[in-house]
C-alpha cells in the first residue's frame, strides 16, 4: 500500500518494519491529528506537520516513560514534562530534543554542542487546581440519573482506542449529581464500560422504549439526567451519529453502535417532567486517544446530528465535526471539568454570570467559551465549542 496520493484524508498504514499510523494525511505524509504505534512498544498521540511530530503530542515509551508537551521537526521543543516509570518528574524547557531547564533558556545554552545539562529529578506532584464546590440541595426523591463511563474500549472492543479520563469524569458528575441537583444514589443508573445490549437494557430500542429508565421515571414529576463519557461516530452512508459501546467492533459501528436518533426519541417518550443530556463526546471520528473508525480509503463521513425533542435539553463537549479534548495528562476531558467548574459556582461570576445563585444556559456558554475553549485550542490548536440545545 502506498501512500503517496494520499491527501486531506485519514487513513491507517502498516509498516514492513513494524508498527503503524492511523491519523490525517497531506500529500502523502502525515500530517495534522493522528497516533503512530512503533516497532519499540512506544506510542505517539498528538500533532504532526510534514511527515514529523509538531505541535502538542505525548509519546509514551514501553517502559512506561512518557513525554507530555511540545514537538517541533521530530523532536521534544518547547514546554513538555516527562515522568519516569519510577513516578520522578522532569518538567521544564525543550529545544531540539535537548532538555534546557525550567527557567526561560539562557542564550548561552541555546545552539552549542554542550551536553544535556544534569537535573535533579523531584517527585511527581499533581498541579493545584480548582476544585468544583457545590451547594447541597435538599433530596429530590423522584428524580433519576444515568451516567455511562465507557473508558475500556481495548477489552471488548476492536480496533478502538480507550477514553482515558471518563471514569473520573463520571465520578466527579456523579457528586453533582448528588449534592447540586438533589439526586437519591439509589436513583442512579451507574454503568462502567456499558456493551451495546446494556445501552438497549437502560434506553429501549427502535421498536420499544419502555426499558429500566422508563420504569423508574414517575411521569410528569422525575426530572432525568444524563451523562454519556466514551466515545461517538458517525456511521452509514448518511452520517448518522453513535453511541459507541464498550464492545463495539470499529468497521461495523452502524450495526453495534446506538442510534443517537433512537436514544432522544425515546426519552421523548418517558413522560418525564425534563430531560437533560450531557454528552462527554464527539462525532467526528477522531479522538485524542486515536481514531475510532478506519479511514483507510481516505473517505470522510460527517456526522449528522439528529433532531433534539422539545423536551430535551442536550449540552455536548462540541460540534459534530469537532474533537472533544482532554486535560494534558489525560487525568480529565476539560469540557466535563469545565463544565462542572462553571455549575459549582465559577458561571455564576463575573464576567459570565449575574450572581443570582444559578448558572444558566447562556451564562455556561460564556463560561466554557472562555475556559473549555481557550485551552483546547492553546494546547493543542484545535476548535471545539460546547453546544447547548433547548427547545422550548
Amino acid at each position: 500500500t502506498t501512500s503517496m496520493s494520499w491527501t486531506d484524508c485519514f487513513g491507517t498504514m502498516t509498516y514492513s518494519t513494524g508498527g503503524k499510523y492511523v491519523g490525517e494525511w497531506k500529500d502523502g505524509l502525515r500530517h495534522g491529528q493522528g497516533t503512530r504505534i512503533y516497532a519499540s512498544g512506544g506510542k505517539y498521540v498528538g500533532e504532526w506537520k510534514d511527515g514529523k511530530r509538531n505541535g502538542q503530542g505525548t509519546y509514551t515509551r514501553a517502559k512506561g516513560d512518557k513525554y507530555v508537551g511540545g514537538w517541533k521537526g521530530g523532536w521534544k521543543h518547547g514546554q513538555g514534562t516527562v515522568t519516569f516509570a519510577d513516578g520522578t518528574e522532569q518538567e521544564g524547557m525543550w529545544e531540539n530534543g535537548k532538555f534546557l531547564n525550567a527557567k526561560k533558556p539562557s542564550p548561552s545554552v541555546i545552539g552549542t554542542s554542550e551536553k544535556t545539562p544534569k537535573v535533579k529529578l523531584k517527585p511527581a506532584k499533581q498541579v493545584a487546581t480548582k476544585t468544583p464546590q457545590f451547594k447541597k440541595v435538599p433530596k429530590r426523591p423522584d428524580d433519576v440519573a444515568v451516567i455511562i463511563a465507557n473508558s475500556n474500549y481495548q477489552k471488548l472492543g476492536k480496533g478502538i482506542p480507550n477514553v482515558k479520563p471518563a471514569y473520573t469524569d463520571a465520578k466527579n458528575i456523579k457528586k453533582y449529581f448528588m449534592e447540586s441537583l438533589g439526586v437519591r444514589e439509589g436513583n442512579i443508573i451507574y454503568l462502567k464500560d456499558a456493551t451495546g445490549a446494556q445501552l438497549t437494557e437502560v434506553f429501549g430500542n427502535k421498536e420499544n422504549h419502555k426499558a429500566q429508565l422508563f420504569d423508574w421515571v414517575r411521569p410528569n414529576k422525575s426530572n432525568v439526567h444524563i451523562y454519556y463519557a466514551g466515545h461517538g461516530a458517525p456511521a452509514s452512508k448518511d452520517g448518522s451519529a453513535y453511541l459507541v459501546p464498550s464492545d463495539a467492533k470499529s468497521q461495523k459501528i452502524e450495526f453495534s453502535g446506538y442510534l443517537l436518533t433512537n436514544l432522544y426519541r425515546n426519552l421523548n417518550k418517558i413522560r418525564a417532567r425534563s430531560v437533560t443530556v450531557i454528552l462527554e463526546a464527539c462525532f467526528s471520528g477522531f479522538s485524542q486517544g486515536g481514531a475510532v473508525l478506519p479511514r483507510s480509503s481516505g473517505i470522510m463521513v460527517v456526522a449528522r446530528q439528529p433532531t433534539v425533542p422539545s423536551n430535551v435539553r442536550v449540552i455536548s463537549a462540541g460540534a459534530a465535526d469537532q474533537m472533544a479534548s482532554w486535560e494534558k495528562d489525560e487525568s480529565q476531558s476539560l469540557f466535563t471539568k469545565y463544565f462542572l467548574l462553571a455549575m459549582g459556582g465559577e458561571g455564576d461570576k463575573k464576567p459570565y454570570g449575574n450572581g443570582d445563585g444559578k448558572v444558566d444556559d447562556k451564562e455556561l456558554q460564556k463560561y466554557l467559551d472562555d475556559t473549555m475553549t481557550y485551552y483546547a485550542r492553546r494546547y493543542y490548536g484545535r476548535d471545539q465549542r460546547a453546544q447547548i440545545t433547548t427547545i422550548n
